[in-house]
């Protein structure tokens, strides 16, 4: 399979995949991310500041993110408002 990377599109075999994920009462989020390079037995992380490299030092690179996110509440907004899903 080929992953568009921001090196340009990239076999997956020549990259690690990790997924994650979130699900509690207010959403249902889940990703994927690419790393090229490192420590295959690094669990990466970067560190949010703009950076995409492994924080652990690893000398991994992330180059793909994508994200999905499922609202389960409406969301209630600063002026008391509540958004509304439509049926």
């Amino acid at each position: 399979m080929t992953v568009t990377t921001t090196k340009g599109d990239m076999d997956e075999a020549l990259l690690q995949r990790m997924d994650g994920d979130i699900d509690n009462d207010v959403e249902r989020t889940n990703w994927v991310e690419y790393w090229l390079g490192g420590d295959p037995a690094c669990q990466h992380k970067t560190s949010g500041e703009g950076s995409l490299d492994c924080i652990a030092g690893c000398g991994a690179e992330q180059v793909h993110r994508s994200a999905g996110v499922i609202l389960k509440k409406a969301a209630v907004f600063a002026d008391g408002t509540a958004g509304i899903f439509p049926t």
